[in-house]
Order: structure tokens, then C-alpha cells, then sequence
């Protein structure tokens, strides 16, 4: 009887671990108890490969993550199918083979077939003998060589893949430099980079072929290369760099491969004759001013691969009708020719040839991207919601009409240079949320008459119509649209900010306080008819470039409390004949080899004194030893 009861309570026990739940139906709930975990595993070229999951043993349902909560279809949603070899041809001196990138894998090895013309092979694209006059140097390794310079060539240059039968595996920085009466470049296959400014100025060259083992054409390459109509890549290429193609305005089409992932910035600057650009998808960056001028493109689309596109990829593309995301992008969409990031909270690209003079900001942006309005100097009216929290660098650079900045409850940040040469701009409202500003955010802003900054705001504020902080003792920005001809800082203030007085052309005298210590970074530069400076008693540093093109400014006195004047402070100040140092002892000029002292008795002198600043210490850093 016993043994009969602990049977029965067994069984019990069995059948309660099997059906823990019932449903209002009847049926048994699974409880996933039993899950089985399979780690992710990578495709091969030939074989397919799978995700990390999890697999219920009791019910045969799958997961994708250990607490079963997030259920899928079935265990096909986690495959990962072969990625398929990726051949390139790698020649040697006698015969060429196709090499999987992925895998390592070898096949169709053959002797070259010479038929090509110019000792290149109609199947690789190696060339056996190259271009008389060219000279190279072994790289650091000594197994290969890389082409160093060019002499006394013209014409089609054809640039071997091997040279004394090592590979030549690249083109070196500046070998063509300058080098007029080129043409034309063939590269051999098996090169593997094109250096900086490898071919940059060579004004007779009209058309080059990359090939598909070059993976990087580097900064300025074919930079200024002002007759160059075509150039071919291949599918090899990954970096585009920095000004690249830059001022290459005879370029009139350029289709980027899928292989390439950066184009860099400038890449294309100024490439006023490109109608046809064809960005292909694979590309995952577009650098800053990428496009910037190609005033002839009327068309591009982005591929849904692009991740990141730079401040005024396409600014000065006056002919451009239409700029649209590709379908299925994850990062971007367009609208209207205008371009947000996914979500709708960054505003990314405004198109400048858009001939609206008002705009309002869809509620959805939060943020207005880095240069999104560069030049857009059709526009007067920006309408900024208040859902707007940071408006980032060069925002709305250049937009020459735009009147007013009525910034809205909620901004936090303005970014460096945000409305420089906003030269309509009479009126900025600053509200109580803002807490940065960046620098150089209102240069340029001529007609500017006015700041106003709410009395709640904790960091700046507004006296006479010039910006602040909130203590009042740094001047940020003074509303140079006012008619004055002279003004007095007040006293209490202890720096004139970076850029605050920049450009002001109006301005003929300013009187400094004793309070002042410090004077910023191109404080005064540009202000072509200041001629009289009254420095105060408490003056410190003066900081590079503050007087910069200073034209009319004819003296200067340093006053016994300076110890610190930066580089280019007085450049371009060509009226400067009279510089006065109050206290002339100990003064050095920061060299590359030390400091070297100057003579007390040349800072004595007004007029040495005036060449010390403005020519013979015009770049150095000069400082007084307290």
C-alpha cells in the first residue's frame, strides 16, 4: 500500500512539470522551460550562416532572446545566407589568378595575354612595361616598389604593375605634382593606393582609369587638375579622400562605385561641369562639402546604405531639381527634396535652389543639422518650432536674406558659426532656455542692430543691444548693425570675446575700461576703418589675430600690465607705424629652437616696435617673463 501511495504521488508530480498552465480553453500553456540556445555563426563564401536564437524542445517554437519573449516565424528568419566569393585578379610578372577577398580561395591561374596594347593584359589589366621616364623606390619592406616622380614625360602615361620584376605597389605623394603635357594615366592592376596630391595640378590631364586593385585615391590626388573629363574606377576602390577631385571643373560625369564606403570631404568641391553623379549603393559616408559647387548636377539620389552625410554635401548645386533618399534607407528620408534623418528629428539638407522665402520647421525636429541651410539665400523667414533644442554648426550660413532669429522656448545650443554672414539679419531673440553659443555664431552679420536675450536666461545676457554673459563681464558679440562710429566698453567688463567686434567696418575708435584684461581671438580683425585704440591699464593678453586687417589703425599703445600678444595680432595692419610699449624689459619671442629675447631697446623705439608686430614677430607668439 505504501509503495502504491508514492507511485501515485510520482505520476502526480510528472503530470503537474508538464502542465503547468491551463488555458481558458483547456489547453496547456507552454512555459519555455526547456530552451535550447544556438550561437550566432558567420557565412562562409559557400556557406550560409545563421543569427543567435533559441529553440523550445517542447513546443518547437523559436526566439530571439533567452527569456522567450520576442517569438519569430520560424528558424529560417535567422538565416544568414553565403556572401559568395569576391574574386580580384592578383598578376605576377608572368601569369594572373582570381583570389577571393572573403576567403583565400584560388582559381583560373593563366598567362597573361599581352594583346592589349601598352604591354597590358586584355584579361587582368596588368601591365608588364610602362612609361619611359618614371622613377621609383623600393618600399620599406623591399619587396615591392613605389613610383616616386616623373620626368620628361607627356602624353599617355602607362604605369606598370611591376617594375625589375617586383610589384609596383603605389603611386607616392606628389610623383606627378605639377608635371604639365600628361594626358592620360593607364594604372597597372596590382597598385594598391594613389597618395596625396599624387597627380594634383596637372593641368593637361584629360582622363585616368583606376583599377580595381587601387582600394584608396588619398587627400588632393587629382586636385586642381582643371582638364580632367573623365575618370574610371573600379569596383577595388573604398576611400575616396579629402579633396580628391577637388577644382576638377572639366568633370562631367562620375559614377562611385559600391565598393567605396567614404567619399571624403571636398572630394568633388568645385566640380562645376559634373552633370552626371551616380552614387552607388554600398557608399556609407558623405563627407562635408562633398558636392559643394557642382553647380551643373541636376540630380541625386542617396542609397539607402548611406549612414552619415556631412554639412553642405551639396551646397552652390544651383541646378540641383532633385535630391531624394533611395527606398529602404534606415538612417535617412526625404521630403520635398528635403532631407531628415529617419525619425523626422534632425532636419539634415535643405535644397538652396528651393525658391520658398518662408519656411516653418516640421514639429518633429528637434534638431537642425550641421550647414542644413547653408546658403540659402533665398530664404527671409525661418519659422523655428519650439521642439527645436540645438541648432548645430553653419546652420543657416550664408542665408543672406534671412531677417530675423526669433529662437524658440526650448533651444538649448547654437553651434559654432551657426548664422555667420547673415548679412540681412537685424534682430536676434535669445530665450531664457539657451545655455551655449557657439563661436563666430553672428559673424558677419552687418545689419545685425540688436540682441535681446530674456531675463530668465541664466548664461547671457543683453546690454545696449550687444550680447553678453550673464555677469556682463565678457562681450560676446556687439550688434555692429548700429551707426555708431565710436564705442566705449563699459567698465566692469573683464574680455572681449573671440570674433566680438569681427568685421565691423563702421566702427573708428573704441575706449577700453581698466578692467579689461584679455582681448579674444579675431576680436577686431576685419575692422578696416578703426583707427584710434584706447587700451586700459589692465590689459593682459592679446590673442591672435585680434586686430587683424586693421587698415586704418595707425597706433598702438601696449600697456604696462600686457605679458602676452598672439601671433598675426597686427597682420594687415599696413597704417600701423607707432607701436608703444609701456613697459619694454623682458619681452621673447616664442621660437621653434627656444625663446629668443628681444631687444629693450628696439621696443623702446615706437616705430621698431611697430615692425616687430607687424613684420619681424608677424607669426610667433611673443611674451613678457613676469
Amino acid at each position: 500500500m505504501k509503495n502504491c501511495k508514492v507511485l501515485a504521488l510520482a505520476l502526480s508530480l510528472v503530470l503537474f512539470a508538464t502542465v503547468v498552465f491551463v488555458g481558458c480553453d483547456g489547453t496547456s500553456v507552454c512555459t519555455h522551460d526547456r530552451l535550447t540556445h544556438i550561437k550566432a555563426v558567420s557565412p562562409s563564401c559557400t556557406e550560409d550562416g545563421n543569427a543567435e536564437y533559441w529553440h523550445c524542445e517542447k513546443c518547437g517554437k523559436y526566439f530571439s532572446d533567452a527569456e522567450s519573449t520576442e517569438e519569430v516565424s520560424g528558424q529560417s528568419v535567422f538565416v544568414i545566407p553565403a556572401a559568395g566569393h569576391s574574386y580580384k585578379f592578383v598578376p605576377d610578372t608572368v601569369y594572373h589568378w582570381k583570389q577571393c577577398a572573403n576567403c583565400g580561395e584560388i582559381t583560373d591561374k593563366a598567362v597573361h595575354d599581352e594583346d592589349g596594347g601598352n604591354g597590358s593584359c586584355t584579361v587582368c589589366g596588368a601591365i608588364i612595361s610602362g612609361t619611359e621616364g618614371l622613377n621609383y623606390a623600393l618600399d620599406t619592406d623591399g619587396l615591392g616598389y613605389v613610383l616616386t616622380s616623373a620626368e620628361d614625360v607627356v602624353g599617355q602615361v602607362t604605369i606598370p604593375s611591376f617594375y625589375e620584376g617586383k610589384p609596383v605597389v603605389s603611386i607616392a605623394k606628389d610623383a606627378f605634382n605639377d608635371v604639365y603635357g600628361v594626358t592620360s594615366v593607364v594604372i597597372g592592376n596590382g597598385i594598391g593606393s594613389v597618395s596625396e596630391y599624387a597627380f594634383a595640378n596637372c593641368w593637361d590631364l584629360v582622363s585616368v582609369s583606376i583599377p580595381e586593385s587601387v582600394t584608396s585615391v588619398g587627400e588632393s590626388a587629382f586636385f586642381n587638375c582643371i582638364s580632367l573629363e573623365s575618370v574610371e574606377f573600379s569596383k577595388g576602390l573604398k576611400d575616396i579622400g579629402q579633396f580628391a577631385f577637388a577644382g576638377c571643373y572639366s568633370l562631367k560625369g562620375v559614377t562611385i562605385p559600391a565598393s567605396v564606403k567614404t567619399i571624403g570631404s571636398q572630394a568633388f568641391s568645385g566640380c562645376s561641369a559634373l552633370e552626371e553623379l551616380v552614387i552607388s549603393e554600398g557608399v556609407e559616408n558623405i563627407g562635408a562639402r562633398a558636392f559643394s559647387s557642382c553647380s551643373s548636377i541636376k540630380s541625386v539620389v542617396i542609397p539607402a546604405s548611406v549612414s552619415s552625410i556631412g554639412g553642405a554635401a551639396f551646397d552652390s548645386c544651383s541646378a540641383l531639381e532633385e535630391l531624394r533618399v533611395a527606398d529602404g534607407s534606415l538612417y535617412f528620408k526625404s521630403e520635398n527634396n528635403i532631407i531628415y534623418s529617419k525619425d523626422g528629428s534632425v532636419l539634415v539638407v535643405y535644397p538652396q535652389n528651393d525658391s520658398a522665402e518662408s519656411f516653418k520647421i516640421p514639429s518633429t525636429v528637434t534638431t537642425i543639422g550641421e550647414s542644413a541651410f547653408y546658403g540659402c539665400d533665398q530664404l527671409e523667414t525661418v519659422t523655428i518650432g519650439e521642439g527645436v533644442t540645438s541648432i548645430e554648426k553653419s546652420a543657416f550660413a550664408g542665408c543672406s536674406s534671412l531677417a530675423r532669429a526669433d529662437l524658440p522656448d526650448g533651444l538649448t545650443s547654437i553651434g559654432d558659426d551657426a548664422f555667420i554672414d547673415c548679412v540681412s539679419m537685424t534682430y536676434v531673440g535669445i530665450p531664457s532656455s539657451v545655455t551655449s553659443i557657439g563661436k563666430a555664431a553672428f559673424v558677419g552679420c552687418k545689419a545685425l542692430s540688436s540682441f535681446s536675450v530674456s531675463e530668465q536666461n541664466g548664461y547671457y545676457s543683453d546690454i545696449n543691444g550687444d550680447l553678453y554673459d550673464k555677469d556682463a563681464l565678457v562681450l560676446l558679440y556687439y550688434a555692429q548693425g548700429k551707426a555708431d562710429v565710436a564705442f566705449t566698453i563699459r567698465d566692469g567688463v573683464k574680455s572681449v570675446g573671440d570674433y566680438a567686434f569681427y568685421g565691423c567696418e563702421s566702427l573708428t575708435s573704441v575706449t577700453m575700461p581698466d578692467s579689461l584684461e584679455k582681448i579674444g581671438k579675431y576680436a577686431f580683425s576685419g575692422c578696416k576703418s578703426l583707427k584710434n585704440v584706447s587700451t586700459g591699464s589692465g590689459l593682459t593678453s592679446i590673442e591672435e589675430r585680434a586686430f587683424n586687417d586693421c587698415s586704418s589703425l595707425e597706433k598702438f599703445v601696449v600697456p604696462a600690465s600686457a605679458y602676452s600678444i598672439g601671433a598675426f595680432a597686427f597682420s594687415d595692419c599696413s597704417s600701423l607705424t607707432e607701436v608703444v610699449f609701456e613697459n619694454d624689459q623682458c619681452w621673447f619671442i616664442v621660437g621653434k629652437d627656444g625663446n629668443v629675447a628681444i631687444p629693450s631697446e628696439d621696443l623702446a623705439d615706437p616705430v621698431k616696435a611697430a615692425e616687430y608686430l607687424t613684420e619681424t614677430a608677424l607669426n610667433e607668439n611673443i611674451f613678457r617673463d613676469r
